[in-house]
């Protein structure tokens, strides 16, 4: 399955939050952020149409913006459930 993306900004609280949920998770993750790279810019707002971070990709799923139940769902329906759930 590919890695967890990560889309961020510097100084964005949420982006904070979301690196630091994603961590105590033990889930590996590829971190872009969205205003040192283009690529990773058009990415986020092309590819998944999404204009906020943070934004994470999950398998199939894209969740824009830190919602705990979003996130644990995704990670439930991609097989990454939390390490303590294991």
């Amino acid at each position: 399955m590919p890695p967890i993306r990560l889309f961020t900004q510097p100084e964005c609280e949420a982006s904070e939050t979301a690196r630091a949920f994603l961590r105590a998770r033990g889930v590996e993750f590829v971190e872009l952020d969205v205003t040192a790279s283009d690529a990773a810019l058009d990415e986020m707002t092309v590819r998944y149409r999404s204009h906020a971070t943070p934004t994470f990709v999950i398998g199939d799923a894209v969740v824009v913006g830190f919602d705990t139940e979003q996130l644990e769902g995704a990670l439930s329906r991609a097989g990454r459930a939390p390490d303590e759930a294991r």
